[in-house]
């Protein structure tokens, strides 16, 4: 015979539960991951589980043959080649189960190569046709570029951050036109909100949760933009920095369609303070207001359910503050500690104004209030700690679920926990600061064990609560009282609470939660705060604990089983008349009003004052006379005297040329050597005639001029070539290069060059 069939086998939603639940466990993909392989009925659900969600893009990547990876073991260093239709196979079969995917450029865990292959190779146009979320974490323009390869007209939710400086209009243009059906839309960014992203939004109308936390998302008109969306249901903005009028001004164009003839502000219009000083004079007028201003309709959004915001108390009041829809959920970030006075006002005004529909209120520190928590607490076990009253909270009869997580706020006492008992009579969930750390040297936490008590009997639907408390032994009076044992109580975790004597506390707890599931506290060795002696002992109690609670509930059956054994004599009843007639009287009553008549004097005081507003004077004489400096320059040139003899040497050369008459004289001859001839008679005759004639004319000439060059003294010619020149300098040097004297005179008259 074959063994039944579990019945949540048969069920794929109770399945799908089943497994979802043991993912989220330590190792709990890993187990899916073998069950899927072990099991053949169960691996299509597993698998669909452990695909469902990925927080990279290496698997995807990883499903590619191995031929054709850089590295098989290494997927995130990309592609060896690309990819062909048949290596997609397995790609596009693992891509139908992929409901939520997660890429973070900083991360670096996969190269950039990928993408471009995956957007050209691809086979089909969505790789990941079901894809209904995606998270996109970039700083460059390139990354932002890559979340196309995934948009789909089936996506449902994107959650988008990217860097600063970053130009995202082109990138929200083209969303829109790919899918029209998000309905959850997150932006975060460091750089400011970009001018036209109303405008690139709008045919975005079926968005049901929207997320602003960048500079400038209090513009009045990103709040008209959020007006418009009729299916809105949660809503998350970043207070950080602003001041009380910038958080106002996001319902400015609101207010403008509901506004009455009241004004809803305290300014005057004729000055306005700055950012710094204006919130104080608010504050006050906020807290003189008894309505809150509850009677005023000014929020358009009907459907707005849930609201996440960040900032200071303070704007946070004020926000809210402008809210007339019914919120279910309130979830805030703030700074801590917060004022006093800010803190009454909220927890007050959360109570009158949604105390009819209020089921979910988280409050928690902001990132720098944690930092500044764990500066303060370095190094040294002094760790600040205040204490955060909710005895300004009242009535809250539907609130289902309360979590405080603040880093310094995480001071409660007795009279907290009974008030709380009283105005949350239907809360199923209740964290009280369960991360608070008492070290030794600062005394132990203030709640014990046994003042919790009014919250088990005084809220019947407790399932779970997380409280740090200092767990000592349980007294008489509670022991012996039935009223302290909740049934409903089934998680308690008690962070680094302390503990004296674990078989005492164990019992307190049987009484108090006998069907306790699961008891946690902080083990860890490496988490600050940890204390050896009393995580040993709370090891202890739970490994008691279930033994004692066996031993409580079957005492309790049996005292039961006693009781409704026991015989219940009959009554016994007689009949009895009794006269009923009506009997009826007149009685009146004289009632004359008395009148008093009482005046008050009532006489103004008039006070008169006077300020003297005299101008004084003040004469000041400056000396502008110039300084005046006389400067005097020697400017006389240097001059040096040389004398040139320019006289003009006239040479009279003459130059005898006698023709010959002959008709060859005048002949080319050639230059061929010729052979010497015998001269003829004639010419022999001629020559003689000739010297006889002319040379005696001649040799006078020359005789005759050297003798009257002797006579008259005359200077005997240089040569032209020997004459000394002048430099471009102004010197005179001779031939030969050596320098002439200025004082010494050049023998004969200097020639001049023509």
């Amino acid at each position: 015979m074959a063994p039944p069939e579990p019945f949540i086998l048969r069920s794929s939603s109770a399945t799908r539960y089943l497994l979802e639940v043991i993912a989220e466990t330590s190792h709990g993909k890993r187990t899916l991951a073998r069950l899927a392989r072990t099991c053949k009925a169960l691996k299509e659900p597993c698998l669909d589980v452990l695909w469902r969600e990925m927080d990279s893009i290496v698997p995807l990547v990883g499903l590619f043959p191995d031929d054709i990876l850089k590295k098989a073991r290494r997927p995130g260093l990309g592609l060896a080649k690309n990819p062909v239709d048949a290596d997609w196979a397995r790609v596009l079969k693992y891509g139908e189960r992929v409901r939520k995917i997660t890429y973070n450029e900083s991360a670096g865990n996969i190269a950039a190569s990928v993408f471009p292959v995956m957007t050209d190779r691809r086979p089909r146009t969505y790789i990941l046709p079901k894809l209904r979320e995606l998270v996109w974490k970039v700083d460059t323009a390139a990354g932002l570029e890559r979340c196309f390869l995934f948009v789909n007209p089936e996506l449902r939710s994107l959650h988008l951050e990217v860097g600063a400086r970053m130009n995202v209009n082109a990138f929200l243009a083209d969303m829109s036109t790919r899918t029209l059906s998000l309905k959850n839309f997150t932006f975060t960014s460091v750089g400011p909100l970009p001018e036209a992203f109303t405008e690139l939004m709008r045919p975005q109308k079926a968005l049901r949760s929207i997320s602003l936390v960048a500079p400038g998302t209090l513009a009045p008109g990103v709040g008209r933009w959020a007006g418009t969306l009729p299916h809105l249901k949660s809503l998350q903005l970043d207070l950080t920095g602003r001041g009380i009028v910038a958080v106002e001004s996001f319902f400015e164009e609101l207010h403008a369609t509901s506004r009455s003839s009241t004004p809803d502000t305290i300014d005057s219009g004729v000055f306005s303070a700055s950012g710094e000083e204006e919130p104080d004079f608010r504050k006050v007028a906020l807290r003189a207001t008894s309505d809150g201003g509850r009677t005023r309709a000014v929020f358009p959004w009907n459907s707005l359910e849930e609201v996440h915001l960040t900032g200071d108390v303070s704007n946070v009041c004020i926000f809210i503050k402008n809210i007339a829809c019914d919120l279910r959920v309130i979830d805030m970030t703030i700074e801590d500690p917060p004022n006093a006075a800010d803190w009454q006002d909220l927890s007050a005004m959360i109570s009158e104004r949604f105390s009819d529909s209020l089921e979910v209120l988280r409050i928690a520190g902001t990132t720098t209030s944690r930092y500044v928590d764990l500066a303060k607490s370095a190094g040294r076990n002094n760790i600040p700690s205040r204490r955060l009253s909710l005895e300004y909270f009242s009535g809250l009869p539907k609130l289902i679920k309360l979590d405080l997580d603040l880093p310094e706020s995480y001071i409660f006492l007795k009279a907290d926990i009974k008030h709380l008992a009283t105005i949350c009579p239907a809360v199923q969930d209740i964290r009280l600061c369960p991360m608070a750390r008492f070290p030794a040297n600062g005394g132990p936490p203030r709640l014990t064990l046994e003042d919790v008590i009014p919250l088990l009997s005084g809220c019947p639907q407790l399932r779970s609560l997380a409280v740090v408390v200092n767990a000592t032994n349980g007294s008489s009076r509670i022991l012996n009282s039935p009223h302290v044992s909740s049934a409903s109580l089934q998680h308690l975790h008690v962070g680094h609470s302390w503990v004296a004597d674990s078989l005492q506390v164990t019992i307190l707890l049987s009484h108090m939660a006998p069907h306790l599931d699961t008891l946690k506290w902080f083990r860890e060795k490496t988490r600050p705060g940890y204390s050896d002696a009393h995580s040993r002992r709370w090891e202890s109690i739970t490994h008691t604990l279930p033994h004692i609670q066996g031993i409580r509930l079957a005492e309790r059956r049996f005292a039961k089983g006693l009781l409704d054994s026991l015989a219940v004599m009959p009554g016994i009843f007689e009949e009895q008349e009794v006269d009923a007639t009506v009997e009826l009287a007149e009685e009146g009553v004289q009632a004359e009003p008395v009148y008093e008549e009482i005046s008050v004097q009532f006489s103004p005081v008039l006070v008169d004052a006077a300020v003297e507003t005299t101008t004084e004077w003040v004469d000041t004489a400056v000396n502008a006379v110039p300084e005046v400096v006389e400067v005097s320059v020697g400017a006389v040139p240097m001059t040096m005297s040389q004398t040139v003899d320019a006289t003009v040497v006239s040479v009279t050369k003459s130059v005898q040329a006698l023709l010959d008459a002959r008709p060859d004289a005048f002949r080319v001859r050639s230059r061929l050597p010729s052979i010497p001839s015998i001269p003829r008679p004639l010419e022999v005759v001629s020559l003689a005639w000739r010297v006889a004639i002319f040379f005696p004319v001649t040799l006078p000439l020359r005789v005759l001029g050297t003798v009257v060059d002797k006579v008259t003294g005359a200077p005997k010619e240089t040569p032209y070539d020997l004459q000394p020149e002048w430099t471009t300098e102004g010197k005179l040097v001779n031939m030969d290069g050596t320098e002439v004297q200025a004082d010494a005179k050049p023998e004969g008259p200097s020639p001049v060059r023509v």
